[in-house]
C-alpha cells in the first residue's frame, strides 16, 4: 500500500531520527531533538504500519503529527516510535504467510491475527522499557508519562487491540482498521467463496483461534464477555476511527457492531469520520489524524481550550 501523503524532503523531524535497539526490535524515533527544555513530560506516539509495508511508511504521519504538535509551542514533548511489524521488513520469515486466502494462503486468519496481536504485545513491551532506554539518567528531567497509538490498515487493527488491552495506552487513531476480526474474516470468506466457513467451526477459523480472539479483540470480548467488560477496559480513553467509504478490503461495516456499542459508553470519547476513498490512507486522513493527535496531547496538560481539533 503506497502512501498518498507527501513527506517533505526538508522535514526537521525526519532528518534527525534516532535508531534504538530495544527488546530485539529496531525502533525509529522522531522528535527527540525537538523536545522542550527539561524538566518536561513527554507523550510517546506509537505508529503501526500496514500489511506488506515497513516502518518507514509511517514517516508521513510522524512528520505531520510532530509538525501539528509543535505549531502550538507546547510545554509538553512528543516523540514518535515506529518499527517493523512481525513478519515484515527486517522481521520477515515467510512472505506467503502475509497473503490472504485469495492469494493461496490457507492459514490467512491465524496468520493475520497472530501478527497484529503480536504487534500490540510489542507495543506493551516497548512501553515497559522505553523510559529506561532513552532517559536512564533521572537527572535528565524527562519523563515519558503518556502513550497513544496510531496505525494504518493492519496497523489500525493492532491499534484497536492496544487501546483495549494496554492500560497505559490513553488513545488510539485507527486508519482504515477493523475493530472486529471475526466480522472481517466472515466478510472476506464470503468474497472468497469459502464453502462451510464458520467462525470457530472450520479449518480456516478454528475454535482455538476464536477463543484467542474472544480474549483480546473488541468484537470478540464484547460478544464473549459482554460489552460491560469492554466499557470497563476503555473507560477514560479516546478513539479516532477513520474509514474509506469505498473500502472493499476492510469495509467500515465490519466494525459497526463494535462502534455502535462504543458510542453508548460513558467516559469514552469516540470520533468517527468517513472519506470518499477506498482502502488507502489519504492526505486528508493524515491531516485529520495529526490534528487529533495535537488535541489529545495538549489535553494531557489541560490545554484543551487552546488547541481543540476540528473535524
Amino acid at each position: 500500500m503506497e502512501s498518498g501523503t507527501p513527506v517533505p524532503a526538508d522535514s526537521p523531524y525526519l532528518s534527525t531520527s534516532t535508531a534504538l535497539h530495544l527488546a530485539g526490535l529496531t525502533l525509529t524515533i522522531h522528535g527527540l531533538s525537538h523536545l522542550p527544555p527539561a524538566p518536561a513530560r513527554i507523550t510517546a506516539l506509537h505508529l503501526l504500519h500496514p500489511r506488506l509495508e515497513t516502518s518507514s511508511y509511517m514517516n508521513a504521519i510522524s512528520h505531520h503529527s510532530l509538525s501539528a504538535h509543535h505549531s502550538t509551542n507546547p510545554s509538553r514533548g512528543l516523540i514518535t516510535i515506529s518499527f517493523d511489524q512481525r513478519n515484515h521488513g527486517q522481521r520477515l520469515v515467510s512472505a506467503a504467510r502475509n497473503e490472504a486466502w485469495k492469494q493461496g494462503n490457507p492459514t490467512h486468519a491465524v496468520d493475520m491475527f497472530s501478527m497484529y496481536h503480536g504487534t500490540s504485545v510489542d507495543v506493551s513491551l516497548i512501553i515497559d522499557y522505553l523510559q529506561s532506554a532513552l532517559f536512564a539518567d533521572e537527572a535528565s528531567g524527562y519523563e515519558i508519562d503518556t502513550h497513544i497509538v496510531s496505525g494504518v490498515s493492519l496497523g489500525g487493527h493492532a491499534a484497536y487491540l492496544c487501546l483495549l488491552n494496554e492500560p497505559r495506552i490513553s488513545a488510539a487513531g485507527a486508519v482504515i482498521g477493523c475493530a472486529d476480526f471475526a466480522a472481517l474474516m466472515t466478510q472476506r470468506a464470503e468474497k472468497t467463496r469459502i464453502v462451510g466457513f464458520k467462525v470457530g467451526g472450520c479449518v480456516q477459523f478454528p475454535r482455538a483461534l476464536e477463543e484467542t480472539v474472544g480474549r483480546v479483540d473488541f468484537g470478540g470480548v464484547g460478544r464473549k464477555k459482554g460489552w460491560e467488560e469492554v466499557a470497563r477496559k476503555v473507560k477514560g480513553k479516546r478513539l479516532l476511527a477513520l474509514t474509506g467509504n469505498r473500502d472493499k478490503l476492510v469495509p467500515a461495516d465490519c466494525s459497526e457492531e463494535v462502534l455502535r456499542a462504543l458510542r453508548k459508553m460513558d467516559g469514552f470519547e469516540i470520533v468517527e469520520k468517513g472519506f470518499d476513498a477506498g482502502h488507502e490512507c489519504t492526505p486528508q486522513m493524515v491531516a485529520v489524524l495529526a490534528e487529533w493527535v495535537k488535541g489529545v496531547v495538549a489535553d494531557f496538560d489541560g490545554k484543551n481550550g487552546q488547541v481543540k481539533a476540528k473535524y
